[in-house]
C-alpha cells in the first residue's frame, strides 16, 4: 500500500516503521522508516498534524505495518525455527 506525501512522492508503507506528531513542535509529523531515516512533514496547525497521524495509523494497521510496540517481540536475527 502506498500513501502520498506532501511533496507529491509516494511512500510504500512496507518501509514505514512508525509515524507520530512532533513532541516539541506539534505542527510536524515524523515518519520513521525501517532503515532508520526520517521524513518530516510540516502542517499549519496541530489539528492538521494530529489528523495526518491518525490517518497514517489507520493506513498502517490496514496494510499490516509493524508498530513500535511489537518490534521488541520480533526474534533475534539468525534464530532458527522462527519465521
Amino acid at each position: 500500500m502506498f500513501i502520498e506525501l506532501q511533496n507529491g512522492t509516494m511512500l510504500n508503507l512496507y518501509w514505514l516503521l512508525d509515524c507520530f506528531q512532533g513532541k516539541h513542535d506539534k505542527n510536524i509529523v515524523i515518519f520513521y522508516m525501517v532503515n532508520g531515516s526520517k521524513i518530516i512533514e510540516t502542517y499549519e496547525n496541530e489539528s492538521d498534524a494530529e489528523e495526518r497521524v491518525s490517518e497514517m495509523q489507520e493506513s498502517m494497521s490496514t496494510a499490516g505495518g509493524l508498530k513500535t510496540e511489537i518490534v521488541e517481540e520480533l526474534p533475534e536475527v539468525g534464530k532458527k525455527g522462527v519465521v
